[in-house]
């Protein structure tokens, strides 16, 4: 009903701002679907009605009340949807054709077996993306939660998105969808983007497989972490704004709508990752070179006069959708403003050197965050990690923690590097998109920290390599010149797909027994490849009914702890001082989990215990026996 509901509102907003061009449409309406599905969950969330069945009741009405307009047009529905079934049995593939729809098929299949099989198992996910989930479903409702992890304080649009997917069955089996949903949109746009580039219907969509065969990207597809959004989100604009810029602004797309589209693609990219706003640079600047070749910059700038703003077709709508748009991107800053006085918590921004929001010391304070500002150098030992390092994929197997690797797979080096080369020099056109992409690459290394895990946030650049082959084959008018060069793109796609059967962080007991469990059973808490098996054990010892109280460091899983079925209550007691013990006696708390490898720091402590004794030291001996209690 949920669904049902969301669908008939997405129908509403689309057809307010379709633009008629079906590869554009087509992306924008899964777009629109995230954003409706994402915003309805927020509002229910903040109103604490974040429960199957209000959604259900509130769902039902919503549904009556858009639906009875158009009852007339539902009447039609099995009749067009008969009509289409006719034109899928008439349908008679060509042999490349034939391997488009085999290599989608795949896709999906191996996407399924890790969205059934495979439980949420990413390093970030377990420490302070899911948390958030598991307390929102558990609770009915949105709100700030506690934890070590100062992280689960940045922006969590994209988890809302995943709560959709998680509060009706109150279990998260299908949680995965949420990321393979951006997965799509990504792909969508990618299509959308060789198609604005004149390319046919079948190199199109060759271009789409061959990014969402990245390694990176399809793994991260089905991770629960939040770099597909912003990929997705980020791909979609460039689409609009490379249409803009190749036919300008005609009946299809309107200059309000085009407007309106942006604003709502960046604030949902924003609310999902910060790092949005670092690959913006590239985009402007596609932007301002559409506006001013089209002759578009008065017409654009007409839009903003008072008398022509309430003039706007669907001014109140638009006006909505903008302040819609301003909830999912901007409530998380807003609230940490509030509370924290830094809109960035936990992390310092800074401007040209000068300190704007924060202490000065986040990563003393809290661990791993982000840098917080853009900086030249930083740019350079980033570039300088990515050629030397990162680009060989050396490190190992191909892993969602993309450590010291790129992730790109053999077909963007094999491949797509050397027709990126081709398209530069003979591609009319490719360069300002090329520009556009490099120079968004070049921002987001000067704003991140030069950490190992930093090409997680590049998820949407390998999308230029499959679009450079795609233009290099179309040079090719001899079929068998063309035959050769794609058999090389499917040998490199071919090895790309087997490194990712694979997620990186499972041997093969492990996945039989995950094959083994029952659906609603399966959970990484009962592998005992991670983490030594501590949170089975745990889960296994501690009683149902009892609420666990933990002490974790600021980068270690507690997702686990509340099972698949989010049944086990968490609280984090800081254990500092003698506190935690006066809290969990008031709490009724009989149970404190702590990692086994903890002990490894009590050993540690007991040598300054013993000369503490030596020295007489009574606060260092009380402090150990506490901790060890």
């Amino acid at each position: 009903m949920g669904n049902i509901f969301v669908t008939i509102a997405t129908i509403y907003i689309f057809r307010l701002q379709r633009t008629r061009i079906n590869y554009l449409d087509i992306p924008l309406f899964i777009f629109l679907w995230t954003f409706t599905a994402t915003l309805y969950t927020f509002v229910l969330g903040l109103a604490h009605l974040l429960e199957p069945n209000r959604i259900a009741i509130i769902s039902l009405i919503g549904t009556i009340i858009l639906a009875y307009p158009y009852r007339k047009k539902c009447r039609q529905l099995p009749q067009r949807l008969g009509a289409f079934l006719y034109s899928l049995r008439r349908f008679r593939p060509a042999p490349f054709d034939a391997l488009l729809l085999f290599l989608i098929l795949i896709e999906l299949a191996r996407i399924a077996f890790h969205v059934w099989y495979i439980s949420p198992y990413v390093w970030d996910t377990m420490t302070y993306h899911l948390p958030n989930v598991a307390e929102w479903v558990q609770k009915g409702r949105i709100y700030t939660i506690t934890a070590a992890t100062t992280r689960t304080n940045w922006p969590m649009t994209f988890e809302v998105f995943e709560t959709w997917f998680a509060v009706f069955l109150h279990h998260d089996i299908l949680i995965q969808l949420a990321g393979v949903w951006f997965s799509i949109l990504a792909f969508s746009s990618v299509y959308a983007i060789a198609r604005t580039l004149n390319f046919s219907n079948r190199l199109s969509l060759f271009a789409a497989l061959l990014y969402i065969y990245t390694p990176v990207v399809s793994v991260r597809a089905t991770s629960c972490d939040t770099d597909i959004p912003v990929a997705g989100v980020f791909l979609l604009c460039v689409a609009f704004v490379l249409e803009l810029l190749r036919r300008g602004t005609r009946e299809k797309l309107q200059p309000g709508n085009f407007l309106l589209i942006m604003v709502m693609a960046f604030c949902y990219g924003i609310g999902a990752k910060a790092f949005m706003a670092f690959i913006v640079p590239g985009l402007a600047l596609l932007l301002i070179v559409a506006l001013i070749k089209q002759h578009l910059v008065r017409k654009f700038l007409r839009l903003f006069l008072p008398g022509r703003i309430s003039s706007y077709p669907r001014f109140f709508t638009a006006i909505l959708l903008i302040m819609a748009s301003g909830l999912l991107g901007g409530y998380w800053y807003i609230r940490n403003w509030v509370i924290f006085d830094n809109p960035f918590y936990p992390v310092d921004f800074s401007i040209f050197g000068h300190l704007i929001f924060g202490t000065g010391k986040s990563k003393e304070l809290f661990g791993p965050t982000q840098q917080g500002h853009a900086s030249l150098s930083v740019m350079w030992l980033n570039l300088r990690a990515f050629l030397t390092d990162k680009i060989f994929d050396h490190h190992g197997q191909m892993n969602t923690n993309i450590s010291e690797m790129s992730g790109w797979g053999w077909f963007s080096f094999a491949c797509g590097l050397p027709a990126l080369v081709y398209a530069l020099l003979c591609v009319k056109g490719f360069r300002l998109l090329s520009a556009a992409f490099f120079i968004s690459f070049l921002s987001l290394l000067a704003c991140v920290d030069p950490d190992p895990w930093y090409m997680r946030f590049a998820l949407w650049f390998p999308a230029l390599f499959a679009l450079s082959f795609v233009a290099f084959l179309r040079s090719f008018n001899s079929k068998l010149l063309r035959i050769p060069i794609i058999a090389l793109a499917l040998f490199c796609t071919l090895l790309n797909f087997i490194a990712m059967l694979n997620v990186g962080l499972f041997d093969i007991p492990d996945f039989q027994k995950v094959m083994s469990m029952p659906a609603l059973e399966r959970s990484v808490a009962n592998l005992t490849h991670h983490a030594s098996g501590v949170h089975r054990e745990a889960l296994a010892h501690i009683p149902k009914g009892e609420t666990i109280a933990y002490w974790v460091s600021n980068n270690d899983w507690t997702y686990p702890l509340y099972d698949s079925d989010f049944s086990r209550r968490l609280i984090y007691v800081p254990m500092k001082d003698m506190e935690f013990i006066a809290t969990m006696r008031e709490q009724n708390l009989k149970y404190l989990f702590v990692y086994t490898f903890r002990q490894n720091e009590l050993a540690q402590k007991n040598e300054l215990v013993q000369k503490a004794i030596q020295d007489n030291d009574l606060e260092k001996i009380t402090d150990f026996l506490y901790t060890l209690k």
